[in-house]
């Protein structure tokens, strides 16, 4: 369970640019390039 210290904490780091769901986004668009994998992204409502 998270404290709302620690998903307070959380907050502030994503709005720093520096919090743990920013750096898993970034991983997960640079990987693929990284093993030379093609991909796609798409979006639709």
């Amino acid at each position: 369970m998270v404290t709302l210290r620690q998903a307070l904490t959380e907050a502030d780091r994503q709005v720093e640019r520096e919090g743990i769901v920013r750096r898993t986004v970034r991983r997960m668009a640079t990987e693929p390039d990284r093993l030379g994998i093609p991909y796609a992204v798409l979006a639709g409502g």
